[in-house]
C-alpha cells in the first residue's frame, strides 16, 4: 500500500460518503424537485381532509337526530304521565291529597332535622 497512490486511503471513501462531494441542488432520489409528487401528496391530503369533514358532518347529523328523538320521547312520556296523574286525581281525589300530605310531612321532617 503506497501513500502516494490516491486509490488507497480514506480520501475515496470520504468523498463517496460526504455531503460535500454530492451534487448540489435537488436530486431525483430526494424527490424535492418532483412537482408531480408534491401535487399528488397535496391531493391525497385534500382527499383525507374532505373525508374527515364528511365523517364529522355525519356524526353531527346523527347526534342532532338522536337528541331530537330523545326530546320527542321525553315529551311523549311527560304528556302520558300528566294525563295519568289527571285521571288519578279525577277518579280518587282523596287518595291523591293523602299521598301529597304524606310527601309534604316526610319532606318537612327531613328538612327540619337539617337545620
Amino acid at each position: 500500500m503506497s501513500t502516494t497512490n490516491p486509490a488507497y486511503g480514506a480520501a475515496p471513501a470520504l468523498a463517496a460518503h460526504s455531503k460535500d462531494a454530492s451534487t448540489p441542488g435537488p436530486t431525483p432520489a430526494s424527490g424535492a424537485g418532483n412537482v408531480h409528487s408534491n401535487e399528488h401528496r397535496a391531493g391525497l391530503l385534500d382527499g383525507i381532509s374532505a373525508s374527515a369533514h364528511q365523517g364529522i358532518d355525519h356524526a353531527k347529523a346523527a347526534a342532532r337526530q338522536a337528541a331530537a328523538d330523545a326530546g320527542s320521547a321525553l315529551r311523549t312520556e311527560a304528556g302520558l304521565a300528566a294525563e295519568q296523574a289527571g285521571k288519578l286525581l279525577q277518579s280518587r281525589p282523596g287518595m291523591v291529597f293523602a299521598i301529597t300530605g304524606m310527601i309534604a310531612l316526610v319532606l318537612g321532617f327531613a328538612l327540619g332535622r337539617r337545620a
